[in-house]
């Protein structure tokens, strides 16, 4: 482990410093429930993921949230919605109609912003780093889990040293599609660090370096509101190719999923989803209007759980694609086949 590092903020992180952290929280309901819909609408899916059991993250894609099943979902219609079973007859995954970002999501996540990007400014790519912020009010939205994380990716812009890096951090394998929409080419691609604390609260190791890195704030300067540590990490559990043709881009996603994994797969109220079976594995398939403007950016989205290794596989374009429902089913019937 690196030694435990401090920074003096810039100018935002100033301003933050001053805002009165007892008024935000009476201008706002503070809950731990609130600050889950935060770190999922923020783009910060490596703390959701941990959550739930399962990884994203990440600093991944902002079309496609999860959360445990059960939860409340309002506008449900089975014309419109769509779940997936395993072997044994129960729901895995189902989609539905995505929640309105609360302000006080909107806030925080804006709240949040320059000391993420404080953050990855300290590293370098490829590096992983824990860090805590000295704020009342992001704390008390989640105080049992007041430590962060972020990670410096490092994108591979030709297949074979992506899927090196796969291979060497054990991540998530994606094969190259032999079956890409004419002129698409591989972009770049990454891997994600492995979660090191699933159990987060609960976890010894978790404990012991949020009791580190809050120690060392209660010792700090006036004025230092943000404590960083970076990680080693040797395992992925998260890979993401990227295919492009001019200005439209196709994405292919895998992550790894914890054992009784459950997921709800958000869509937008207008989205129209149905189940497609490809080569004996049932996939959902989201279509979205290019011109509906908030929500999720993108056209055509399908994806599917790989229960033999604990997988979950998603395919998604951007919101002015040209491409269908069929070229989205052509990548996966390459995907499906090649395990």
């Amino acid at each position: 482990m690196h030694e435990l590092q401090r920074f003096t903020q810039d100018e935002n992180l100033k301003q933050m410093s001053m805002i009165d952290p007892d008024k935000a929280a009476r201008d706002f309901d503070v809950t731990d429930h609130v600050m889950k819909r935060v770190l999922a609408l923020s783009d910060r899916k490596p703390r959701l993921a941990a959550r739930l059991r399962m990884r994203p993250g990440v600093a991944l894609t902002s079309l496609i949230l999860f959360v445990v099943m059960g939860a409340s979902v309002t506008g449900y219609a089975a014309s419109q919605y769509v779940e997936l079973q395993n072997a044994k007859g129960e729901t895995v995954l189902k989609t539905a109609k995505a929640e309105e970002t609360t302000d006080f999501a909107q806030y925080l996540a804006k709240r949040m912003e320059p000391y993420r990007q404080s953050v990855l400014s300290q590293l370098n790519p490829g590096e992983y780093a824990a860090y805590y912020v000295k704020d009342d009010v992001m704390n008390k939205a989640d105080a049992n889990n007041p430590i962060q994380f972020e990670y410096k990716r490092v994108d591979y812009k030709s297949f074979g040293s992506f899927a090196q890096e796969m291979k060497r951090t054990q991540a998530p394998v994606i094969h190259e599609p032999s079956r890409l929409p004419q002129g698409y080419r591989f972009d770049y691609g990454y891997v994600y660090p492995k979660f090191m604390y699933p159990q987060m609260s609960s976890d010894k190791d978790y404990v012991r370096l949020k009791n580190e890195l809050i120690k060392q704030s209660e010792s700090a300067a006036k004025g230092e509101k943000l404590f960083i540590k970076k990680l080693e990490w040797d395992q992925a559990d998260f890979s993401y190719a990227r295919y492009a043709k001019g200005s439209d881009y196709l994405v292919i996603s895998a992550r790894t999923l914890f054992p009784d994994s459950k997921l709800t797969v958000f869509q937008n109220e207008q989205d129209t989803a149905e189940k497609v079976s490809i080569k004996g594995s049932d996939t959902y398939y989201i279509q979205s209007e290019p011109t509906q403007g908030a929500g999720f950016k993108s056209k055509n989205r399908l994806g599917w759980i790989d229960a033999d290794r604990r997988l979950l596989f998603e395919i998604y374009d951007n919101s002015a694609s040209k491409l269908n429902k069929q070229d989205l089913v052509d990548i996966a019937e390459d995907l499906i086949g090649s395990h």
